[in-house]
């Protein structure tokens, strides 16, 4: 139905009165008020004036028909106003949900942080475990991380490849040197260093050989305290750093366990600076061999 705008005054008594029945309940709005005393009154006068009955159901059809048109309008912009507001959950985080959910209390997760240390020098992360020591050193520090905190940093990935492995390496690369600085100055804590991708465009074995030239070329050391210690690509296992060898990393194909094995290497480093109180590993009832390459 078309509509056209029309402008009225109203004695400020009636539209309370008006106002009044829309609290109430009775009518959803002014517009919707109005719109019904002028269809009453059309009825009225067409009975006054013995117009048809036809004509006065015509006038109530016109009506309930724009009724309901406006109702269907006002239940999809409801719609759309719900699907505005539905988070999207990505994959990145239910990453950072499952970590939450599953470190010590005295650890938290922060997302695109800033990492900083006594020498001013600062680098970003991109999600970062810290040591949640006093909510009152962030504010000191104006919401960036003093290293001293920091436990892991993950690099995330959603599909690792050749293309963008080579930043994430330099970004840990960049994180650890901060604390290695701090190393000499007798800090003996060690950042982890992860990259977590959901899947590869290479199998693990290729990026295993991608990751050692990659280290080699920029001059990675595993001894140096700079490299990432584990890659994760969930579809597929694990690469882990072999600290018995410089340079050296070993491709385990653990495929379904992969997050249990992840999870289970991230407590024991988190467990490595706190008093031993299980092994997850202790826990595990099916022995399984996996590929290793």
């Amino acid at each position: 139905m078309i509509e056209e705008e029309i402008t009225l005054k109203i004695p400020k008594s009636i539209v309370n009165q008006i106002d009044e029945l829309v609290k109430e309940g009775y009518f959803s709005s002014r517009d919707e008020f109005i719109r019904y005393a002028v269809r009453e009154s059309l009825t009225e006068i067409a009975i006054s004036k013995k117009i048809s009955i036809e004509e006065c159901r015509k006038i109530w059809k016109d009506y309930n028909s724009f009724k309901k048109s406006l109702s269907k309008e006002k239940e999809v912009e409801e719609k759309q106003e719900k699907k505005k507001k539905k988070k999207v959950i990505l994959p990145k985080d239910i990453l950072i949900n499952f970590l939450e959910e599953h470190l010590p209390e005295r650890y938290k997760v922060a997302e695109n942080g800033t990492i900083i240390d006594s020498k001013s020098a600062e680098v970003n992360g991109d999600i970062i475990i810290y040591h949640h020591y006093c909510p009152k050193i962030m504010d000191m520090t104006g919401g960036k991380f003093m290293v001293e905190f920091v436990h892991s940093v993950i690099e995330y990935e959603e599909t690792l490849s050749f293309d963008n492995i080579g930043s994430h390496i330099n970004r840990i690369k960049d994180i650890k040197s901060l604390n290695v600085i701090l190393a000499n100055e007798e800090v003996k804590q060690s950042i982890v260093g992860v990259v977590f991708a959901y899947k590869s465009l290479e199998h693990i074995k290729d990026l295993k050989r991608y990751i050692i030239e990659f280290n080699k070329a920029n001059n990675i050391s595993i001894m140096g305290g700079v490299c990432t210690d584990i890659f994760v690509v969930l579809d597929q296992g694990l690469i882990i750093a072999d600290y018995s060898s410089d340079r050296k990393y070993v491709a385990i194909e653990t495929q379904e366990d992969t997050l249990m094995w992840f999870y289970i290497l991230l407590m024991e480093w988190i467990d490595s600076t706190a008093p031993r109180v299980y092994s997850l590993r202790d826990y595990i009832k099916r022995l399984e061999r996996y590929p290793e390459y």
